[in-house]
């Protein structure tokens, strides 16, 4: 089976800590050989990835409660750059094992272990895991070890029972203090009754230079004196001999004097045992000077020399993965014996048991011994082992069949909304990053797909999408994407901070209105566009005066053109009037109506100069060209300046129009940033145009990066007001063009990717796109993760719409709302504010209706209509 990584996640079927003794014993079997990977970047939350096949991951999950999911592309965790000490547990010789009661495991909190090693985790860290099933002779050396700490026999201690695995750990940190101070406490805390637990500097891939370059040092030598005659070869051994003998002898006349103090009840200290070890250096030191009768030629000492500069260019080039991934090792040599002390006599029935020597540690000293609930706690992403069971909530019969296409549930059935109930709305709720965007791409793939097939009560093919895109343009991509993978017609796009990509027709320009109209229009639409209170009656006239003015002189520059890279007629005009109003040289062309309402608010070069000659410019062109538009911009300069009186002097000063305009111009200036937007150029999309054609509309009102690199940008706040102002334009449309849409099957999906974006107190439009849109073929499609910045009654009518899908949300007052929305008793099912909170990353609580039914509501696993 391939193997890889995967990321952990705790799943929706979620166990106390007595299930998960009861399922611990099957566990690690499926876990056999994999690598468990904490990560801690920052100060960010743990991670958690393990290194295996994925059906034996899937299998373990089943049982303890996790999912695990492959990184794309078999990509490797990422690791923190400032790791630069990595350590491993090791066994101490003055460990020993303590015992636990039966009572006292029953107790324990197996997830506390798994705590316990994430608090610990410094920024900036790791802890890794590798285990294995434990070798035929280590089994036999564990259980002896195990009966020798406790002085009795010991088949029921969880190091012997079945599927008990042996681990390699390894921990890095930033320093080698922090590094040296978590291995202990990790090896400690997976291991808790070991009393000592130490730790040791990890260098992998050092272990064949050391070898290689004691054989290159070892070969020197017998290069240059072999072969020696017997006499040397004699007196050599013989002092090998002696390093083995004389040890050997005084060892035994100690231990013998120790045993007869210990059999007469006393206590001895004074004696040693000889370790294994040490006979096999003997051993190889007598070899060696065998080889010394022969005659070594000098053509063999290249072939060490080269394996040592291979292992030395190795040893450069290790990473901290080539530790993360070592393999637990095994202990091949002969079992280990310590020095028994007082304690060791010590029976359990009260006995004494005269023994100089104890059982060492079974397996080699680097590995540790796992329990199986000590693997299943490990390996148990937080939150899981230990939490509220999660009743299960399958999806209703009814729902698990036609309809736009979710995920699965629980039990792997598909999870549905009907089509007739996407007039009820959907709203999707949840924290950021669970895949609110992702359900909303693939509610729009279902609406790509299903034209054709598709009752044209419900949807059809005379249907179009109009999605604005708030956060970025991500989404645009994935539905590019999925559109050339079922050979589908490519949507339409609008980048809004992109000058250079055409854009709705926000100032009503091409609306067919005379100027007043479309002035007033817009000075409403910008009401709307800001918050409630900041433009009120007074501002709002000046804008709408302004605007006429404006909408007037943008009309009859393009109606008569721009001569060459002069300034235009009517700058030109303006220009003139330089002695009668001081500042006037100094005006500018405007290249939109934004541009040339402030200069008739009196805010561009020139100010209160530009602003009068402008408006007499205006009032002679309306004598000249009797043009309806500038006859009605005429009145509005009057208006906005005042009537000269019969000597022809002003009547207000410059102060008092600056006075007066100056709120409104505040308002109107903040288009300016974005201007481009306004123009002509750009603004040749109007909302009666895309209502009239079917198909795939994109708005985004993010920040845009351009092929080439160019990233183009709206002010700050702008996307917000400019996306309110779109939606007022389009639902006037709407209610102007859609009268009998649905009758007629013909219908408009609104999508909105964050609702609160769009949304202020004034929230009359988003409510009557829910009461009133059913009989425009109108269907909402909205979603946020900021609910609680929703007015009160948008709120409630957001979350009573047909269909509510909620992710996991965090806030406890949200979570409470969202359970009473989800729960059809009261929270008897199951459904209350806890269970919103502990959904898994990418499962959303989904409640809908079907066949005029509110059906109860159901868990499904969002399927990635992302994917590449």
């Amino acid at each position: 089976m391939v193997e890889t990584w995967h990321e952990l996640h705790r799943t929706l079927q979620q166990v106390d800590p007595d299930e998960l003794r009861a399922i611990g014993e099957s566990v690690p079997e499926n876990l056999a050989g994999t690598t468990m990977l904490l990560v801690r970047r920052g100060s960010e939350p743990v991670r958690e990835y393990v290194y295996g096949a994925t059906r034996e991951l899937e299998r373990a999950g089943t049982l303890a409660g996790f999912s695990a999911t492959p990184l794309e592309g078999d990509a490797e965790p990422e690791l923190p750059d400032t790791i630069r000490a990595v350590r491993h547990p090791i066994i101490p010789w003055r460990a020993r094992l303590n015992s636990k009661s039966t009572m006292e495991k029953m107790r324990t909190d197996v997830s506390g272990m798994r705590k316990s090693i994430e608090a610990a985790m410094p920024p900036d860290s790791y802890v890794s895991v590798t285990i294995r099933p434990q070798g035929y002779f280590e089994q036999s050396r564990i259980r002896n070890w195990v009966a020798d700490e406790h002085a009795t026999v010991e088949d029921g201690n969880e190091l012997v029972s079945a599927n008990t695995m042996c681990a390699r750990v390894s921990v890095g940190c930033a320093d080698d203090a922090q590094a040296r101070s978590l291995t202990e406490r990790v090896g400690q805390t997976m291991f808790p009754l070991l009393s000592n637990m130490s730790s040791h500097r990890s260098m992998p891939r050092f272990g064949l230079l050391a070898l290689s370059a004691g054989l290159s040092l070892a070969m020197i030598p017998l290069c240059v004196i072999s072969p020696v005659n017997m006499r040397m070869f004699l007196v050599m051994e013989g002092v090998v001999a002696a390093f083995v003998v004389v040890p050997a002898l005084l060892g035994m006349l100690l231990q013998a004097r120790a045993r007869r103090i210990v059999k007469d009840g006393g206590s001895a200290s004074l004696f040693y045992r000889i370790p294994p070890h040490y006979y096999g250096c003997c051993l190889m030191a007598a070899a060696y000077v065998a080889l010394m009768l022969l005659p070594v030629p000098w053509w063999v000492l290249p072939a060490p020399m080269l394996l040592t500069v291979v292992c030395a260019a190795r040893w450069r080039t290790r990473t901290l993965w080539d530790d993360i991934m070592q393999y637990p090792r095994r202990y091949y040599w002969l079992r280990r014996k310590r020095k028994a002390t007082d304690a060791d006599a010590e029976t359990k029935l009260g006995n004494r048991d005269p023994r100089i020597f104890a059982t060492g540690y079974g397996p080699q000293r680097s590995t540790i011994i796992l329990a199986p609930l000590t693997v299943v706690g490990l390996y148990t992403p937080v939150g899981s082992s230990g939490a509220m069971k999660q009743d299960l909530h399958p999806v209703p019969e009814i729902l698990s069949h036609d309809g736009l296409y979710l995920g699965k549930d629980q039990t792997g059935r598909d999870c549905c909304i009907p089509a007739g109930e996407l007039f009820g709305g959907i709203a999707i709720f949840g924290a950021a990053g669970r895949g609110k965007s992702v359900l909303a791409h693939g509610i729009m793939q279902w609406a790509d797909l299903h034209r054709d097939d598709t009752s044209r009560m419900d949807w059809g093919p005379d249907s179009r999408i109009i999605d604005f895109e708030m956060k970025d343009d991500s989404g645009v991509s994935a539905m590019n994407r999925f559109r050339e993978r079922n050979n589908l017609r490519q949507g339409r796009v609008s980048y809004i901070a992109d000058p250079a990509s055409p854009c709705p027709d926000l100032l009503g320009m091409l609306d067919g209105r005379d100027a007043r109209q479309t002035a007033a229009d817009i000075a409403t639409g910008m009401q709307f566009a800001f918050e409630p209170g900041d433009i009120l009656n007074d501002s709002l006239r000046v804008i709408t005066t302004g605007m006429t003015i404006a909408i007037a002189v943008q009309r009859h520059i393009e109606r008569n053109g721009n001569p060459g890279d002069g300034p235009s007629d009517v700058i030109s005009r303006v220009h003139q009037l330089e002695p009668a109003c001081p500042g006037a040289a100094q005006a500018r062309d405007q290249a939109s109506p934004i541009g040339w309402c402030v200069m008739a608010l009196g805010g561009s070069d020139g100010q209160a100069g530009s602003m009068r000659a402008l408006g007499k410019v205006c009032g002679a062109l309306a004598l000249e060209t009797q043009d309806p538009d500038m006859i009605l911009a005429a009145k509005a300069a009057e208006q906005l300046y005042g009537r000269p009186d019969e000597q022809g002097r002003n009547r207000l000063t410059n102060q008092q129009i600056l006075q007066k305009t100056n709120a409104s111009l505040n308002k109107v200036d903040q288009f300016l940033g974005c201007e481009h937007m306004f123009t002509s150029r750009r603004a040749r999309i109007t909302w009666e145009q895309v209502l009239s054609r079917p198909g795939d509309y994109h708005f985004v009102l993010s920040d845009r990066r351009r092929p080439d690199g160019t990233l183009c940008q709206l002010p700050d706040g702008m996307n917000r007001k400019i996306g309110k102002w779109m939606m007022r334009r389009l639902w006037a449309a709407a209610k102007r063009d859609c009268q009998d849409w649905k009758d007629a099957g013909r219908h408009t999906m609104f999508v909105c990717d964050e609702l609160s974006l769009l949304a202020n107190a004034d929230d009359t439009i988003l409510r009557e796109m829910k009461d009133q849109g059913r009989s425009f073929g109108w269907i909402n499609v909205f979603a946020t993760q900021y609910p609680t910045q929703l007015p009160p009654l948008l709120l409630t009518s957001v979350m009573g719409y047909s269909t509510f899908i909620s992710f996991d949300n965090t806030d406890p007052d949200m979570a409470a709302r969202t359970a009473q929305r989800l729960t059809g008793r009261d929270g008897l099912d199951g459904w209350d504010a806890a269970a919103v909170q502990n959904l898994p990353l990418y499962a959303a609580a989904v409640r809908t209706r079907a066949k005029e039914q509110l059906q109860p509501a159901f868990i499904v696993n969002v399927e990635n209509f992302d994917r590449a």
